[in-house]
């Protein structure tokens, strides 16, 4: 947590996702942009930062991590503080479903029981 703060990843990150979607929006056509188009990109911006940074971690550490370094992008473009924590908390407990995580223990299995090919 310190190393986040003293660093100032927390701010470097949310400046780099709000910029990349702005980017994102502004390239579109005239006729699919609305007023949301912006969060919605960073909507998925984080989605996937949420799944990526909660590979490996357990729960509460992962929350403590993304709620540090992914909920400011949110918080910044207007959503509700609780809101954006639990979309952050949803998508990183959602990461520890993911394939590098949840193969692991059935592969584990075959090799125990050691199956034919």
């Amino acid at each position: 947590m310190g190393v986040i703060t003293t660093s100032g990843l927390s701010t470097k990150f949310t400046s780099i996702a709000i910029g990349f979607s702005e980017t994102l929006t502004n390239a579109m056509p005239n006729f699919l942009v609305t007023d949301n188009t912006q969060l919605y990109f960073a909507l998925l911006l984080t989605m996937f930062a949420c799944l990526f940074l909660g590979l490996g971690l357990p729960t509460t550490a992962t929350y403590v991590v993304l709620a540090a370094i992914v909920a400011p992008i949110l918080t910044d473009m207007g959503v509700h503080v609780l809101v954006a924590h639990l979309f952050v908390l949803y998508y990183g407990v959602l990461a520890d479903d993911t394939p590098p995580q949840s193969i692991y223990q059935p592969m584990q299995q075959l090799a125990l029981r050691k199956p034919d090919p």
